[in-house]
Parts: structure tokens; C-alpha cells; sequence
């Protein structure tokens, strides 16, 4: 698709002055500040805080690694091929089988060793989601795993902010943020519940913001391509609408003053909470079951 090559040929400009940017290790040394930054920072300056001073207890988690086996399984089916590798079955418990899994890992510094059942549920998840055949055309033709970075003016201060998108494809002058989720359950309530708790809308906002300011020429939307983890392994897909973009921004604004406000007191102890004691009272919803 000819809107495609002009999108890749403006991408590949935009990347040219960093290409290490490409580099997901990379990227996230960058300092610039992340939607997962802001989502910290709407709760307050102390969980954002915490994890600039223990990194250590935001490991990376099996969640993760599923994710990230899965984004490059379905994102780019290529790099997967080559990259994932399921090692031979070694017996690590000897002594030659110590020494002959230290050579493997040698000779493959440069590969992401996963198990068969990792390789399998990648596949059977990639192929729940093309079967979808929107989100079949929407990972078809675009660019996987963008780095993007740019900058914001907000309350006085130019902000330095960063993203990287799942997957970049245009439709004509339509340009998608496309973010590849898997859940627990895509059905629609179930999927706005994690909108709601995961502070989706704010990554929604900022990705939208950032590629409309990027890419001027196109009229930008972000969608998120839902896939179950269990069966069925449905999957779905949701548009994010402008009540979507307006929490969102709320979120990241909140975030950002509260940047300021910890940035500014560097002798403040930054706890996540305040200390004052609360009364704490019934919820409403149980009130009402009693009344």
C-alpha cells in the first residue's frame, strides 16, 4: 500500500538521527518520560519515586516476558523466527550437561530462548488474533515496535516525552496506533474495566497526542487489539473514543504536576501516601446493600 511506504519512509527519517533507538534496551534508558512514568506520577510523586530508587522491585516479571513474546510473535512474525529459539533438552543437572548448555548460551548471545510451551501458546494467541480479519488488516503492511519521541509544552515547562508504539499503519490519510493487549477476558465490559484500572486511557492520550504531533499529515486514532490468554482466546478490538483521550489527558497533566511539585521539594520525603490519618468508612455500594 503506497500510504504505507511514504509512512515507513517518514519513520525511518524520523529514527535515522538515533537508530540505536531501535533498540528496546536502549529506548528505555532514554530519560525522556514514558507513559508508564505518568501513570506512576497521577498516583503520586512517590510511587514514580520509588521506582527511580529500587528499580530492582519492577523486575521483569513473568507477565512480561509473556507479553513480549507474544507482541514479537504477532508484530513481527520475521524477527520472531529467527530471534526465539527453543533451546535443545539439556540435562543442567550434570556436569556435561552444565558444560554443554554454557556453549549453547555462548554460541547464542543473540537469541531470546524460550520452551516449547512458550513457542506454542505464541502461535496458537497470533493465530486467534489474525483469524480476526480487522486486526489481520491492521498488522499488515505498518511498522512494529516505533520508537517515538517529542516534546509537550504543559503548565510553563517543555516536556521531553517518549513512546513506542506497538504497531504504526495508515489507512489512506488515517494513521492507527494499533496496541496489541492480552487479558483475561476482551469481552467489551470486561476490557473497560481494564481501561479504568490499568489507566489505559492515559496511554491512549499520550501515544495520540505524541504521533498527531509527529506525523502533522494524518488524522491520528489509537486502537487496542484485545486477545484472551485462555480459551476461547477471542479477540477484539476498541477504538478509543474522545471521552477516552479526555481522562487520559486529566491523568497525564495530573501526573505532570505532581512532577513538579516532587521535583521541586528534593528534601521531601516523597512517600506514596500522606501520613495524615483517615477515617476510613463502609463503601457506598454496602451501605445501600443494608439499607
Amino acid at each position: 500500500m503506497k500510504q504505507n511506504e511514504n509512512l515507513i519512509e517518514a519513520i525511518d527519517s524520523m529514527v535515522s538521527a538515533n537508530p540505536a533507538m531501535w533498540d528496546e534496551k536502549e529506548y528505555r534508558a532514554h530519560d525522556a518520560i514514558a507513559a508508564s512514568d505518568l501513570r506512576l506520577l497521577a498516583k503520586s510523586y512517590g510511587h514514580y519515586k520509588h521506582k527511580q530508587d529500587y528499580p530492582q522491585d519492577y523486575s521483569y516479571s513473568a507477565a512480561l516476558r509473556a507479553g513480549t513474546i507474544v507482541h514479537a510473535c504477532v508484530l513481527e512474525p520475521e524477527r520472531f523466527e529467527q530471534e526465539f529459539v527453543v533451546p535443545p533438552e539439556i540435562n543442567k543437572r550434570t556436569k556435561s550437561g552444565k558444560e554443554e548448555w554454557d556453549k549453547w548460551e555462548e554460541e547464542h548471545k543473540d537469541v531470546f530462548a524460550i520452551t516449547q510451551d512458550e513457542l506454542d501458546k505464541a502461535l496458537i494467541l497470533r493465530d486467534h488474533v489474525l483469524r480476526n480479519p480487522k486486526a489481520a488488516e491492521m498488522f499488515t503492511g505498518g511498522v512494529a515496535e516505533v520508537p517515538l519521541f517529542w516534546t509537550e509544552e504543559h503548565h510553563g515547562e517543555e516536556w521531553r516525552l517518549k513512546g513506542r508504539a506497538d504497531y504504526l499503519v495508515a489507512f489512506g490519510d488515517t494513521l492507527l496506533v494499533v496496541d496489541l493487549k492480552t487479558t483475561q477476558s476482551a469481552e467489551y465490559q470486561a476490557f473497560q474495566r481494564s481501561v479504568v484500572n490499568w489507566d489505559y486511557a492515559l496511554q491512549a492520550a499520550h501515544y495520540r497526542d505524541g504521533v498527531a504531533k509527529l506525523f502533522p499529515d494524518y488524522d491520528v486514532h489509537f486502537v487496542w487489539v484485545a486477545v484472551e490468554k485462555a480459551p476461547p482466546m477471542g479477540c477484539n478490538i476498541f477504538s478509543a473514543s474522545e471521552e477516552i483521550y479526555a481522562h487520559g489527558r486529566k491523568l497525564k497533566l495530573k501526573g505532570m504536576e505532581n512532577y513538579l511539585a516532587g521535583e521541586g521539594d528534593p528534601e521531601g520525603v516523597h512517600l506514596p501516601y500522606s501520613t495524615d490519618i483517615k477515617s476510613m468508612e463502609l463503601p457506598r455500594w454496602v451501605s445501600r446493600s443494608h439499607s
